[in-house]
């Protein structure tokens, strides 16, 4: 029983590790900001397609989709650009 709990301490501690390590590619590389201006755009669009009667008033906005809407072009961005610097720069995050 301890070797598996020592097993899954290990995999979190470096899962943990991992994304810090992305994190900081992302402050440092500016990726945040171009990710925030892709999530605008395409977020918006896909709010227009996804929910056009909420937007012009005929039926009640629906936040969570809304936030989903936003989020998932975020991440998206986000994780696409991380992971191009990681293999463009042949760095292991």
């Amino acid at each position: 029983m301890r070797a598996n709990k020592a097993f899954w301490v290990d995999m979190l501690f470096r899962y943990r590790t991992k994304v810090m390590a992305c994190h900081r590619l992302a402050l440092t590389g500016g990726v945040y900001p171009r990710s925030l201006r892709v999530t605008l755009v395409v977020g918006t669009l896909l709010n227009l397609i996804n929910q056009p009667e909420a937007l012009l008033g005929a039926s009640p906005w629906n936040l969570t989709q809304a936030i989903l809407t936003y989020a998932v072009p975020f991440l998206v961005a986000t994780y696409g650009a991380v992971s191009g610097s990681i293999r463009q720069n042949g760095r292991s995050a």
